[in-house]
């Protein structure tokens, strides 16, 4: 290994002792002798004893290595008793991990013992806005997979690490079993990005600070940090690195080497996702829909590696998160930085317009960062700044290719022949000549684009890996007319293949952490949507299929649910100032939500019912048969409440939309569950929308319940929820139904009269909810229906509250219509 890649390893693995020291490993006594030798003498209740335990992991699973390595990681705290020549190189790492961590970390102390078996503490625990906060949740030891119930935080230490248990000895024990699968001999790039994974797989429940007792920040998040600032500070001289070493050591903040950039955080963020992927017009577009989702990802992936590979050693460390069409990435400060940053811009606007003609835009941005910027917390404002920078970034699309007459022209077209043209019959461009012929011999009008998209919804549903490789050249000029998605893809500097090529860079593996487990290792894991519900032909259900499968009213609905006030979270939920792993954590852990944890209730919860679309970040989007999508809503918000500690500051709201029939467009139903999350959010938030009202996630258990006494009534079908249904052949009449509607027309109206009353004092004749006929209606009921007296008896109590309808009762009404449908019959919804 060069200097370069044993000081990004000895920076990913400089606190892996802790691990150790949790797990309760200790250091044989010769081995011991050595550190002695070498000057490292540490007592055993000093902070810094850990980077002996580390630089004994190296010695012991990294064999054969330069001897630098270790002494890189065992000299990190105390690097002026290091030989001389390396002194520079420890000092990085020093200066990275001061810098991760506010404060300078070069003052040993003696800690208490017990904070050796302490477990990590959510990061969800420290959320706090206005006046809503969380209590303090601990997550259990335990290894990262596609179901996070693992990570869910308990209220007790003790919950989280029973007594007689040894949870951290385990995950170690499993950890090194893994480690020694890798092969350190080989390609450095292929072993760190192994090892770099592994961590994530067993590190994110791993506390980083064992010396000051409970902390929030996962080891994982604080060495992978660590190791980007490491890769930064490696551009420097090493008279820079000295002077703001010195600075730290002394506290003397206010220095020119303190003040003076040394990194950059760069920015990415995608326009026009919602429509890209739901302005579809066919049928057919099903298909597809995944696969354009999955492309926006390998979008954002390319281009977010296709900028790293355009400096010299930088790792996957250095990507700070990709998640929900964005990137931001943890850059050094090179010669001739922004014109090299704007060439970027340039050859990415010109790829993705000639790609898609306006449709999508990539904005890119970037702010520069100091030392004293992390040691002060100040990351977590430029964060926020850079996201401003893109947001005007978003309204200038394209600005780039404004120079160049050529590119203008192209910019404002026209683009096609125009005219009475055949069109795609997916996304309604114009097909070319080659196009149309295979159209006659197919008989189905689509575009080459489009049916790229459904092979890679195709090719994701069935296979368990993909490929990834570096093209030569990086960034290229993309030609004008692109065939397919993968053609953008390689123009981007990327080539990705669900064939497992064997000249192939990379390998992952797709929604399982066991990459290590195979004949031949992979390079690590993604977590993304693939579940597909398949029909008996083993192809994609198809609009129509989903309708037939749902209880009732034949037809499909869309649920769309994201983050509520999340932007606000990051500004202010985390405290005055948070550091920059503190904004890592954060996204990570609500990005792992979408990606990981909805992906297993789909295929796992709601095997065969729910296809989800999209789900990264902080949104989802999923199509499924109507009478399901309430109640996976429901589940999304109890398991996203149990993964979150139930903290009242941080939720999520929702919006279902039924569609009027099999084959109505998936764009409107997306752009009408869209309005109905606005509409949840706009009232209040922590909410759902469905049938023209929004209800708190707490009422629309209430509403659930109202529907199921309604439907257990009546109904002639058996719905979702069965914990209610009553054993009885017989059902009441229909008419109770119409009964219940017209008690909420004369209660809504009465409402809406009492309004105008309020607002207009000297008005008369107004009129008031006329319970008694309701209750009138019932006693008729109870008459004719006595073995139904006591269930109408409990409905009638359960929907009359001091003379008023519940206010949500209208919802319940219909949704239980909805059931008592027949199979084949549509409504508006």
């Amino acid at each position: 290994m060069t200097e370069i890649q044993l000081i990004t390893i000895a920076a990913l693995l400089h606190d892996i002792g802790k691990f150790m020291q949790l797990a309760k490993v200790t250091i044989p006594d010769e081995q011991l002798a050595e550190f002695e030798r070498q000057n490292l003498k540490i007592n055993s209740n000093s902070n810094f004893v850990h980077s002996l335990f580390s630089a004994y992991f190296v010695k012991s699973y990294l064999r054969n290595t330069d001897e630098r390595l270790w002494q890189f990681i065992a000299f990190h705290h105390h690097p002026e008793k290091a030989p001389p020549e390396i002194q520079p190189f420890v000092k990085m790492i020093t200066i990275a991990d001061s810098l991760v961590n506010g404060e300078y970390r070069g003052r040993e102390v003696e800690i208490d013992g017990k904070f050796l078996s302490q477990p990590l503490v959510s990061i969800f625990s420290k959320i706090a806005i206005n006046d809503k906060q969380g209590e303090k949740g601990y997550i259990s030891p335990s290894i990262l997979q596609l179901n996070l119930q693992n990570l869910y935080p308990v209220k007790k230490m003790e919950t989280a690490i029973p007594v007689n248990k040894t949870p951290f000895k385990e995950l170690w024990d499993s950890f090194t079993k893994e480690v020694a699968k890798i092969d350190f001999s080989g390609e450095f790039d292929t072993f760190f990005h192994q090892l770099l994974f592994l961590l994530e797989k067993y590190t994110i429940t791993i506390p980083a600070f064992t010396e000051k007792g409970e902390t929030h920040i996962p080891l994982f998040h604080h060495s992978k940090i660590v190791t980007a600032i490491t890769n930064c500070l490696n551009y420097l001289n090493s008279s820079e690195i000295e002077k703001i070493y010195s600075a730290l050591v002394s506290n003397e903040l206010n220095t020119p080497a303190m003040e003076t950039p040394f990194c950059v955080l760069l920015g990415g963020d995608t326009s026009g996702i919602q429509d890209f992927i739901y302005s579809v017009t066919s049928e057919h577009a099903l298909k597809g829909l995944r696969g354009r989702s999955f492309y926006l990802q390998l979008l954002s992936d390319a281009i977010a590696k296709s900028v790293l590979a355009s400096f010299n050693n930088l790792t996957h460390a250095n990507i700070f998160f990709i998640g929900g069409g964005h990137f931001f990435l943890i850059l050094p400060i090179v010669d001739e930085l922004q014109k090299k940053l704007e060439i970027i811009k340039e050859r990415v606007n010109q790829n993705i317009f000639n790609a898609h003609r306006g449709k999508l835009a990539i904005a890119i941005s970037d702010i520069h960062l100091s030392a004293i910027e992390f040691v002060k917390n100040q990351f977590a404002e430029a964060y926020t700044n850079l996201k401003q920078k893109l947001a005007i970034e978003k309204r200038k699309k394209f600005v780039t290719l404004l120079n160049s007459e050529t590119k203008l022209k192209e910019m404002l077209g026209p683009y096609d022949v125009g005219g009475e043209q055949p069109v795609c019959e997916i996304c309604s461009d114009e097909l070319s000549d080659q196009e149309r012929e295979e159209t006659k011999r197919t008989g189905t009008r689509q575009c080459h684009f489009c049916q790229s998209y459904m092979e890679l919804a195709n090719d994701l549903a069935k296979n368990k890996a993909f490929s990834e490789r570096k093209l030569a050249g990086g960034f290229k000029e993309l030609k004008e007319n692109p065939d397919n998605y993968l053609q953008v893809i390689q123009q981007l500097g990327f080539d990705y293949s669900f064939i497992t090529h064997e000249n192939a860079d990379k390998i992952y593996i797709i929604n399982s952490t066991d990459f290590l487990n195979s004949e031949k290792p992979n390079t690590g894991f993604q977590f993304f949507p693939q579940y597909a519900p398949l029909n008996r032909r083993n192809s994609v259900k198809t609009l129509e299929e989903l309708a037939d499968d749902a209880d009732g009213l034949s037809t499909w609905g869309v649920f769309r649910a994201d983050v509520d006030q999340l932007g606000d979270i990051f500004r202010n939920g985390l405290g005055l100032k948070p550091s920059v792993t503190e904004i890592s954590v954060l996204s990570y852990f609500v990005s792992l939500f979408f990606s990981a944890h909805v992906e297993k209730m789909a295929r796992e919860d709601y095997a065969g019912k729910i296809y989800i679309i999209y789900s990264g970040g902080d949104d989802m989007f999923a199509l499924g048969p109507w009478s399901v999508l309430p109640d996976f809503g429901k589940t999304l918000y109890t398991e996203f409440r149990n993964y979150t500690g139930h903290n009242a500051a941080i939720t999520i709201s929702g919006g279902i939309f039924f569609a009027p029939s099999d084959k109505f467009p998936v764009y409107q139903a997306a752009d009408s569950a869209g309005e109905n999350l606005e509409d949840a959010k706009n009232n209040g938030r922590d909410r759902i929308s469905m049938l023209g009202k929004s209800v708190t996630w707490k009422d629309f258990e209430d509403v659930s319940y109202l529907k199921n006494q309604i439907f257990n009534l009546v109904g002639i079908s058996k719905p979702e929820d069965k914990s209610t249904i009553i054993a009885h052949e017989e059902k009441i009449p229909a008419s109770l139904l119409q009964i219940l509607y017209s008690a909420w027309a004369d209660y809504e109206k009465a409402e809406k009269e009492k309004d105008v009353q309020e607002k207009q004092p000297k008005k008369k004749g107004l009129s008031l909810f006329r319970v008694w006929r309701l209750l009138y209606a019932f006693k008729r009921l109870k008459e004719r229906h006595h073995e139904f007296s006591q269930e109408l008896t409990k409905l009638e109590n359960d929907i009359i509250k001091d003379f008023k309808l519940k206010p949500y009762l209208d919802i319940a009404i219909r949704w239980a219509e909805f059931l008592t449908r027949k199979k084949g019959e549509k409504t508006n919804a």
